[in-house]
């Protein structure tokens, strides 16, 4: 008799595991469905939206990137210098918290303002390939 409750109880004990697994899985899969209706992934689970990163090099390149992934994400304009200040590395992110130890909370607020003092700090300045020309012939 004891061996019949023995296997009892291990039967049970299956089905009690069996039961949570299903409603774990249930779980992670509203989770999912969750996060893609926050991000608007239009083409499905298997596609991976992932910001470019940015070092202070290609910033036309990064500009273009951003507002493409802002558009698909469906990123709100307040959030989007959080956004892209999670991408940051090397001399951007240095110039980031320079940025915003000068504006406080002021730096996030615009997107607009953020990519003009970007642009002034990052971009392609009309000296800077003749300055380099200079440095190359020595």
């Amino acid at each position: 008799m004891a061996k019949g409750t023995c296997s009892h109880d291990l039967r049970k004990d299956l089905v009690t595991m069996v039961a949570e697994l299903e409603h774990r899985s249930k779980v992670a899969s509203t989770l999912q469905e969750y996060e893609y209706a926050c991000i608007g992934n239009p083409w499905g689970s298997n596609t991976k939206l992932e910001f470019p990163h940015f070092n202070g090099e290609g910033l036309k390149g990064l500009l273009l990137r951003s507002e493409y992934f802002f558009e698909v994400g469906r990123i709100t304009l307040e959030n989007r210098v959080k956004v892209a200040a999670l991408q940051l590395e090397g001399k951007a992110i240095e110039w980031h918290q320079g940025f915003v130890k000068i504006k406080g909370s002021e730096a996030y607020e615009s997107w607009d303002e953020y990519v003009k003092v970007l642009g002034a700090r990052f971009g392609s300045h009309p000296f800077d390939d003749s300055l380099a020309e200079l440095r190359n012939l020595r």
